[in-house]
């Protein structure tokens, strides 16, 4: 059941995975960016030339702008910067002309980031799958476990290392 969980998880990863390489190799030549508002709060994803920028915030008093919207438009000059973590508050002129003050929240970093952040568990999966063939391999050709000596004249101990030889099932 774990290794199952683990597997799941792993494609999932792998699929983000190649998701934020697609993004990273996109962002030189588009400026994507998908946006939510609502009358209360809202958020921005957005990716370009080659850094990721999350924007979300909350509205002391609402209005009416709601729905989706996705934008696509060439890459400008801003993100040169690699990390960033910024909260304040930003006045907002509503569509009636009162003004709005929002918490907002910005996130931005480079795309290697979220592309090294979800290779990890494929990796470590095709890793151990690799560790699994290849024991699996000296098993069967009877070979030391540890070391990968040829045992096929030993009895009991490997002479190489001292491993004791496990029992032929």
């Amino acid at each position: 059941m774990i290794r199952r969980l683990l597997t799941a998880a792993s494609m999932l990863s792998l699929a983000l995975c190649m998701l934020a390489a697609v993004l990273w190799v996109r962002s030189y030549w588009v400026h994507e960016s998908i946006d939510r508002w609502h009358p209360d709060n809202g958020w921005i994803v957005s990716s370009n030339r080659s850094t990721i920028f999350f924007l979300w915030w909350t509205e002391h008093s609402a209005h009416d702008d709601s729905g989706w919207s996705w934008v696509r438009n060439p890459p400008s000059r801003d993100g040169d910067e690699a990390f960033g973590l910024v909260s304040n508050q930003q006045p907002y002129v509503s569509d009636d002309g009162s003004v709005v003050w929002r918490n907002v929240q910005w996130v931005w970093f480079p795309h290697w980031i979220a592309f090294a952040a979800t290779c990890c568990l494929p990796a470590m999966a095709v890793l151990g799958s690799l560790h699994r063939t290849f024991r699996r391999r000296r098993r069967r050709r009877q070979f030391c476990l540890s070391c990968g000596y040829d045992l096929r004249a030993s009895t009991a101990r490997c002479p190489e290392c001292g491993t004791p030889i496990p029992a032929k099932s």
